[in-house]
């Protein structure tokens, strides 16, 4: 039996995993947009928390099964259309997560200067084009709209001391964007109050131990975090209870308005950097099903409904929510959904086509596994060079490398 997987996020892995453990002699091909894979496990973590990425280790120990087969610089629907895919595979797992921003729909929430905190995270992971630095020239205060553990990491990012990034795996154009900017001022706002909050205790903690930042907060923080600090220049405050109506601003963001839900009263907060670490939501993929509301394809324990063979895990299966290992939980539940049906796939007459060889011919160029392996290894190579795990390569340079080599 054949199964192609869309999205090589932990999700597309821990689901390939599953299937070569429990499907003896099922291949697996994983297609992939981008040219790296890992999901938001490459672009999504703070180089300063590495090990995080340590479960890169499990994926490319599943990578390297004989059955296992990498596509990446692959668009499903672009370079490939969903009805071929499901026609040369017996099964479709669709793991590609919640790609919208779930930014909130308020006036001025387009204005320059009003970014996601995925798009700054994407940033300093290497994407050089999901954030213009010049965004941050000028910039004193900082918004944060948003009372989660994305929040934080991008307070952090703010608040690190320039020594503290040489040894992190950023990309170079983002370690002297952030050795230089001038941000003093960071408010982290939400609408709930501080016990509502979202943020973990390890994660919170360190945020308010940061050296050299003054904590500000009128009520206790979750989980009775304090800091006892002298005053310093640059401030921290957390705000609650605060209802984002607006943003402030012509040419670019000058501030925010809020409702303070437990009396009515207006607040307004200058900013001239506002991010936002509201969540994401998934969109729809192709004609299967899709649920608005919840930003999900509909399925019964990973089977979408009313489309036989086609599968979801992940964020798109259950909603933006759950940390890397949920995703493993979620595999199991997918896979054995699948393995429930594996009479009735495999009785699927289908053509087995060579995508790699019919993209190839159709002059586009996608990524081997070994080849993807070959470009970390460079980005390992450079990293210890200067005592650092890896140096993210440009997206321009990762493509001319590809032209150079025979496919």
């Amino acid at each position: 039996m054949r199964a192609a997987i869309i999205g090589a996020g932990p999700s597309g892995f821990f689901v390939a995993g599953e299937i070569l453990r429990r499907c003896p002699g099922c291949e697996v091909h994983l297609f992939e947009r981008g040219i790296a894979p890992y999901g938001l496990v490459r672009y999504g973590v703070a180089p300063d928390h590495g090990l995080t990425r340590r479960t890169i280790t499990i994926f490319n120990q599943i990578a390297d099964h004989p059955r296992f087969y990498y596509h990446g610089q692959v668009e499903i629907g672009r370079d490939i259309t969903l009805d071929a895919l499901h026609e040369s595979f017996h099964a479709v797992i669709a793991c590609v997560g919640a790609e919208q921003p779930a930014r909130p729909d308020v006036p001025g929430a387009r204005l320059p200067g009003a970014v996601d905190a995925l798009d700054i995270a994407r940033w300093v992971n290497g994407d050089a084009e999901a954030f213009d630095a010049g965004q941050l020239a000028g910039v004193e205060s900082a918004l944060i709209i948003g009372n989660g553990n994305v929040a934080l990491d991008a307070a952090r990012m703010l608040m690190r001391h320039a020594a503290d990034w040489v040894s992190a795996d950023i990309a170079p154009y983002a370690l002297e964007a952030l050795m230089h900017h001038r941000v003093r001022r960071i408010q982290i706002v939400g609408r709930r109050g501080p016990h509502e909050a979202a943020f973990t205790e390890a994660e919170l903690t360190e945020v308010v131990h940061m050296p050299d930042w003054s904590v500000h907060h009128r009520e206790p923080l979750p989980f009775n975090v304090t800091a006892e600090k002298p005053p310093f220049p640059s401030t921290l405050a957390f705000r609650f209870h605060l209802r984002l109506e607006c943003l402030l601003g012509g040419d670019r963001v000058v501030g925010a308005r809020f409702t303070n839900t437990q009396n009515g009263e207006t607040v307004e907060a200058p900013a001239q950097l506002v991010v936002f670490a509201t969540g994401h939501r998934g969109v729809p993929l192709g004609d299967l099903p899709f649920d608005p509301h919840r930003g999900i394809i509909p399925n019964d324990h990973g089977a979408v409904l009313d489309a036989p063979g086609f599968y979801v895990c992940g964020w798109i299966k259950r909603g933006a929510k759950g940390l890397i290992g949920h995703n493993k939980k979620d595999a199991v539940d997918t896979v054995g959904r699948l393995l429930e049906d594996r009479d009735v796939l495999a009785a699927r007459q289908i053509d087995p086509v060579d995508w790699r060889a019919v993209l190839l011919a159709q002059g586009l160029r996608p990524v081997s596994w070994p080849e993807w392996r070959a470009l970390e290894a460079r980005e390992q190579q450079r990293g210890a060079a200067v005592g650092r795990p890896r140096i993210p390569l440009p997206r321009d340079e990762m493509i001319s490398w590809l032209n150079a080599r025979t496919p």
